[in-house]
Formats: structure tokens, C-alpha cells, sequence
């Protein structure tokens, strides 16, 4: 979202040319594509591209099936929590109580 993209001091780095419009369940207006910025999951950091949207208020990231292959990334549902690369480490998933006020549904 355009609202994660400052927080996260990225939005200098949004390429227009890459605007539009995102459809399927809904549509959103796409500001542009952040070719290239870390994101920090667990203790590793890894470079990813973004495509950054408008009045997404309630949904500011989401990991696409692209880039949770190319980073080997498996979702365990069983567990509640995310395999990290090749790496024993394991990320888990935040609980309703722990996500944060401003991206909670409502």
C-alpha cells in the first residue's frame, strides 16, 4: 500500500511508468513498481521488487507465490508460521490480538 511504502521510506523509489489499475476481487489504482528494495523477514534480508497500490488502508503487504518460490519460503498452516529459505528458521504467524491497530479488518 501507498500508506507501507512511506512508513517504510520507499515511495521515492516507486517507477510511474508502471501504473494502473489492479483487478480481481475489487480493483485499486497501482501507483508503480519499486524494482528493487529489502525486506527484512526473520533475521535474513531479501531484495524484492513491489508493486505499490492506492487506499489500500487494510492491506498493506502482501508475499506473492513469486517471490515466496524464488526465496524457497513455505507457509505452514499447520504450524501457524513461515519456513524461511533454506534456513531452520521459522517465522510465525501473528495472532488477531497481535496485529496491529491500523491493519486490523473492521
Amino acid at each position: 500500500s501507498r500508506e507501507c511504502a512511506e512508513r517504510c521510506g520507499i515511495m521515492r523509489l516507486v517507477d510511474p511508468r508502471f501504473a494502473g489499475i489492479a483487478v480481481g476481487v475489487g480493483h485499486a489504482r497501482i501507483l508503480g513498481r519499486v524494482h528493487l528494495a529489502p525486506i527484512k523477514i526473520g533475521s535474513q534480508v531479501f531484495n524484492c521488487s513491489f508493486t505499490v497500490l492506492d487506499g489500500q488502508q487494510n492491506m498493506e503487504l502482501l508475499l506473492g507465490l513469486d517471490m515466496l518460490r524464488k526465496h524457497q519460503m513455505l507457509i505452514d498452516l499447520r504450524n501457524d508460521c513461515l519456513h524461511v529459505g533454506d534456513t531452520d528458521e521459522l517465522i510465525p504467524f501473528l495472532s488477531e490480538s497481535d496485529v496491529p491497530e491500523h491493519a486490523r479488518l473492521h
